[in-house]
């Protein structure tokens, strides 16, 4: 699954919370991540799935998404994609309901 994000050349503040996903279903055997990437859909450095937290819960609503070393998503002069993965022996357990990008006002 892939989102299009079309908001070019501006920052996306990853510490605030602005990127959360919406998911049930997930445990050691059915687990998600989520990754960022270009227009051409390669992996941005620092937000592939093997720099990608995981998840606190089994489920929630808005549950953050985080990555290991980066604050912020660098701008860049084209979209971006967002791409969750599923994982695990019983994947199909894993629900995604919504994936939420939250840009702070003042970049709107």
């Amino acid at each position: 699954m892939v989102f299009y994000i079309s908001k070019i050349g501006q920052y996306i503040n990853v510490s605030r919370g602005s990127k959360a996903i919406n998911a049930s279903g997930l445990s050691e055997h059915s687990q998600i991540t989520v990754e960022i990437l270009n227009e051409r859909f390669v992996r941005l450095h620092g937000y592939t799935f093997s720099d990608f937290m995981p998840l606190k819960s089994d489920s929630g609503i808005q549950l953050p998404v985080k990555w290991k070393h980066h604050d912020l998503i660098n701008p860049t002069p084209e979209p971006i994609r967002i791409r969750v993965n599923w994982d695990g022996l019983r994947m199909e357990n894993a629900r995604v309901y919504a994936v939420y990008v939250n840009m702070p006002v003042s970049d709107c």
